[in-house]
C-alpha cells in the first residue's frame, strides 16, 4: 500500500485546525492518497462519550472527515498489525510529532 495512514491528531486538526500543522503535512495530505484507519474512530468516539473530545457526532465526524480529507476508511485486523512489524516502510505515517 503506499500513501498515508493518518494519525488521530492530524485528523482532527486537518478538520478543526489546519493552521497548526506543518506546510509539509498540508502538501503531504493534498498528494494523498490517504488512509484514516478506524482506531481512529474508535479512540474519537471513546473520548467524546467520556466528554474529553467534542466533535459533535462521532458517526458524523468520521463520515466528514473522510470526506473532507479524501481518505478510505483502513479497517485494521491483528494480521496488518502483526504485518507493520515487518515491513516498517510499507506505510508512511503522517504525524504531528517533531
Amino acid at each position: 500500500m503506499n500513501g498515508y495512514l493518518l494519525d488521530t491528531s492530524i485528523a482532527l486538526h486537518a478538520g478543526m485546525a489546519e493552521s497548526l500543522l506543518s506546510a509539509a503535512i498540508r502538501d503531504a495530505l493534498r498528494r494523498g492518497p490517504n488512509y484514516l484507519s478506524v482506531i481512529v474512530y474508535w479512540e474519537v468516539t471513546i473520548k467524546s462519550m467520556k466528554g474529553l473530545l467534542d466533535v459533535g457526532e462521532p458517526r458524523s465526524w468520521w463520515e466528514d472527515s473522510l470526506e473532507q480529507l479524501a481518505a478510505k476508511p483502513l479497517v485494521i485486523k491483528p494480521e496488518h498489525i502483526t504485518g507493520m512489524h515487518d515491513c516498517p516502510q510499507s506505510i508512511r505515517t503522517l504525524s504531528t510529532a517533531r
